[in-house]
């Protein structure tokens, strides 16, 4: 989700409270046991928490600010979120399950353009973590060649990538590349 926030005119006078929370709920189409979870947030966010359809919380995601001047750690910005890496099998989703994202951002002074979202592992439900992989080399008809050349590949993209969001970034101070698709499968 992506919102403005508006500057609170009550919070001092009545609560001494400056927070404005944002919710968003969506169903997923898979089931599951969640691995890691991490949210997204801009300067003004002072955390996020996934809950599952039944009111459980699945993770909760604190901003990290940075406290100097260098680059990584920018005073009064978000350089990094807490993650959750729940152990296999204790965090699970149902296919079909609403779950609802609460981000929560401080309304002291207003915010523009900024961002809740959370992203997730999911492990389909038929992988058993305590069984060890069978790798048959045998089966494959692809030439270690070509391996090679789609890592290579991919890499390159993920260059060119890395490069075009710092740009954005540099001139525009945002990048209109966004990905839609927070939930992944593995």
């Amino acid at each position: 989700m992506e919102c403005d926030i508006e500057k609170s005119s009550i919070g001092v006078a009545t609560y001494n409270d400056f927070t404005s929370t944002k919710r968003s709920s969506v169903i997923l189409p898979i089931d599951g046991d969640v691995i890691y979870a991490v949210a997204h947030q801009h300067s003004g966010g002072i955390g996020s928490t996934l809950y599952g359809e039944d009111g459980r919380i699945i993770c909760a995601s604190k901003p990290i600010y940075g406290q100097g001047k260098r680059a990584g750690d920018e005073a009064g910005y978000i350089v990094g979120m807490s993650t959750c890496y729940p152990k296999p099998g204790s965090v699970k989703i149902a296919k079909g399950e609403y779950v609802t994202l609460e981000s929560n951002y401080n309304n002291e002074k207003s915010h523009t353009g900024v961002m809740g979202h959370f992203y997730i592992l999911v492990a389909n439900s038929s992988v058993n973590f305590n069984e060890p992989v069978e790798i048959n080399e045998e089966s494959s008809n692809v030439p270690i060649f070509f391996w090679g050349v789609a890592v290579f590949g991919l890499a390159i993209c993920a260059g060119v990538l890395v490069a075009y969001k710092k740009e954005c970034r540099m001139k525009m101070g945002m990048c209109p590349l966004q990905l839609e698709h927070p939930v992944h499968v593995i």
